[in-house]
C-alpha cells in the first residue's frame, strides 16, 4: 500500500491499531510465558488485551466506513458479506470433515485468520471490479 492508498482510504488507524494488537499479542504471551503459575485471572487479564486492541481496530474501521460515501461503502459491505459466508462456510465444513475424522480442532486464530486472509483476498478484486 502506498502512503496515498493508505490515506484515501483511511487504512492508517487501521494499521495502527493492528500493529498495537500483534505487539500486544508478542508482550502478553511473553508475559504469561515468563510467570510462574500465574493466577488465572491475570491469564484471563492478559489474554482479553490483543482482542480489545482488535475490538479498537474495528471501531476505527467503522468509522472509517460511514466516512466513505456510495460505491467506496458498497465495495466494502460487499467484500466483508462475501468473506463472512466463505468463512462460515469454510468452518463449517470443516467441522463436518471433524465429526467424520481423526481432524484436530479448529483454534480461535485459525478461523479469524482464514476470514481476514479471505476479506483480504476477495477486497482487492471488488476494488478493481468498481473502478
Amino acid at each position: 500500500m502506498t502512503s496515498d492508498t493508505i490515506r484515501s482510504t483511511g487504512a492508517k488507524p487501521l494499521l495502527i491499531s493492528l500493529a498495537v494488537y500483534f505487539a500486544l499479542l508478542i508482550v502478553t504471551g511473553s508475559v504469561i510465558e515468563a510467570l510462574d503459575d500465574p493466577p488465572t485471572a491475570l491469564v484471563v487479564a492478559l489474554s482479553l488485551l490483543p482482542p480489545a486492541a482488535a475490538a479498537a481496530g474495528m471501531g476505527l474501521q467503522r468509522r472509517s466506513i460511514h466516512a466513505r460515501e456510495g460505491i467506496e461503502r458498497t465495495v466494502y459491505a460487499e467484500s466483508a458479506s462475501i468473506a463472512f459466508l466463505i468463512t462460515m462456510l469454510c468452518a463449517l465444513s470443516y467441522g463436518f470433515i471433524q465429526e467424520n475424522t481423526d481432524a484436530p480442532d479448529l483454534n480461535g486464530f485459525v478461523v479469524w485468520s482464514v476470514g481476514m486472509g479471505i476479506w483480504a483476498l476477495i477486497s482487492v478484486p471488488m476494488n478493481r471490479r468498481y473502478r
